[in-house]
């Protein structure tokens, strides 16, 4: 979703998020603090990443309406329009979505998936019970 900054690890991270508690805090944090260079449009591809693994558009095969398949997986807040935010995924037709859902269709190219046959594989027999076994005694 978005490159790491570099120096920034889980433990500096948690005690970020300790200390600022809001994303716009840590963000503030981070940005004066002296160990970080940050580039110029972090802020803005944090923003766009937060919402593309919160509201990311996905396939919804237990919708009622059949002309409705691809929802956000959270509903995306009222201040932002679904047709702003194609980077959270694509509005796909919904035939097209069931079809990639279902592994038939390659998602980028939207061209059938064409899988090699399956080579049949000679089944074994199975082991006898563990019953069928004679038991050794030693002498």
């Amino acid at each position: 979703y978005l490159p790491s900054l570099g120096g920034m690890g889980i433990k500096k991270a948690h005690g970020f998020v300790h200390r600022y508690k809001t994303t716009k805090k840590i963000l503030r944090g981070v940005r004066f603090d002296a160990s970080f260079k940050i580039p110029k449009n972090y802020e803005s591809s944090f923003h766009r990443a937060r919402l593309a693994f919160r509201h990311q558009r996905v396939f919804n095969g237990l919708a009622g309406d059949p002309n409705v398949s691809m929802v956000c997986l959270n509903p995306l807040p009222d201040d932002i329009d679904a047709k702003s935010v194609d980077f959270i995924g694509p509005i796909l037709d919904p035939a097209i979505a069931k079809e990639i859902a279902q592994g038939n269709l390659n998602p980028l190219t939207k061209k059938e998936i064409s899988l090699p046959a399956r080579k049949t594989i000679k089944q074994l027999p199975l082991a006898p019970a563990f019953n069928e076994f004679k038991l050794l005694k030693e002498p």
